[in-house]
Formats: structure tokens, C-alpha cells, sequence
């Protein structure tokens, strides 16, 4: 778990980061078999894409169209990606899973 505030969390399998993260994440990722999962923090998905420390994007996009919204990338940066899996939800939504395109 990525945060300033937290000093202690009682969860199974939780780590607390904070500060510079990208060499505590680096040092995570090292040090454990399991997946390190980022769910709704796009600031922290920017700085980890910025240092290659994600291995697996997985999106699920849902059947709907909004006029406007947030960008992940701020920049004119681009991520080649290579899709892995693919999965089509029972209401719709697709499941899909992407990788670092290999070329």
C-alpha cells in the first residue's frame, strides 16, 4: 500500500510505501513471489511506467462513451503493448491483459 499517512496496516501480505517510492517498489518486487498490484492511483502508475517496474497492465473496459475524462499519460510518452489475454465479462466489460510489446 502506497501512503503518507499510514503507519501500520493489519491486512495479509501488505507493505506500506511511501516517500520515494520507485526503489521501495523496485526493492518489493525483488524480495517477493506475489504480485504487486496498483489499483486507482494514476500518479504512482506514471511514476512506475516512467521506471519499467510494470510488468502487466490488465484493463477492463467497459461498453460506454463519456465526452471527457482524465489521461493516465501527461505526456506525448508512449508504451507499446502486446495483449496477452483477453476476456469478455458476462455484461459486457472486457477483461484484457497487456505486456511491454517485445518489439
Amino acid at each position: 500500500m502506497v501512503s503518507d499517512s499510514l503507519k501500520s496496516a493489519d491486512w495479509n501480505s501488505t507493505t506500506i510505501v511511501s516517500g520515494d517510492v520507485v526503489p521501495q517498489i523496485n526493492d518489493l518486487k525483488d524480495s517477493t513471489d506475489g504480485d504487486v498490484v496498483v489499483s486507482g492511483s494514476a500518479t504512482l502508475v506514471r511514476a512506475l511506467l516512467r521506471d519499467g517496474l510494470i510488468d502487466e497492465r490488465r484493463v477492463l473496459l467497459h461498453p460506454i462513451l463519456v465526452g471527457h475524462g482524465g489521461r493516465l499519460l501527461e505526456d506525448d510518452t508512449t508504451h507499446a503493448l502486446e495483449l496477452v489475454h483477453r476476456e469478455t465479462l458476462s455484461n459486457g466489460v472486457l477483461n484484457l491483459t497487456y505486456a511491454p510489446a517485445t518489439s
